[in-house]
């Protein structure tokens, strides 16, 4: 199930999340613990975690939600997908690293985590015919990948000019 996730481990995540989040915790067989946000910065309410926290927390799961274009941010010399154990990104056309169709991908620096997910994305197999967890078919296609291999050259470029914008 999931990432080591039990049945009935619960997951905070900000209460004014898109439901892609809150279906992602349920589909792990986990409980969803909404979290007010911040009213200054619309992401969950870091002094309201706490006193969320119970003996069945296993996580937190930060969404960006209003930040959903973060490719490429930084925060304290630190790239967005690189500040927790695992991140997931969004691909979808309308984001600033956007791809044809729907598209995704998930970073961490764990190499157990890595293994897993990449069987996840392969019906649960690191080798055909042997399926060692309940799992996806969900590959980004080669069309995708290719469309973000030629913008991703691009993107540091492409944010300065929003960020450009933005002080304007």
């Amino acid at each position: 199930m999931g990432l080591g996730f039990k049945y009935g481990d619960e997951i905070l995540v900000p209460s004014n999340t898109y439901i892609a989040s809150i279906l992602a915790i349920s589909e792990c067989g986990c409980t969803p613990v909404l979290v007010e946000p911040d009213i200054n910065t619309y992401n969950i309410n870091p002094a309201l975690i706490e006193e969320k926290i119970t003996d069945k927390t296993k996580a937190i799961m930060v969404v960006h939600l209003y930040a959903a274009q973060a490719h490429g941010a930084c925060h304290n010399g630190k790239k967005a997908g690189n500040l927790g154990d695992i991140a997931g990104f969004s691909f979808y056309p309308g984001k600033n690293l956007g791809c044809l169709g729907d598209g995704g991908a998930v970073t961490t620096n764990d190499e157990e985590l890595y293994n897993k997910v990449k069987a996840l994305r392969n019906y649960g197999s690191h080798k055909k015919y042997e399926n060692l967890y309940t799992g996806l078919n969900s590959r980004l296609d080669e069309i995708q990948a290719a469309i973000l291999d030629v913008k991703l050259k691009y993107l540091n470029d492409d944010n300065n000019y929003r960020k450009k914008i933005a002080k304007y």
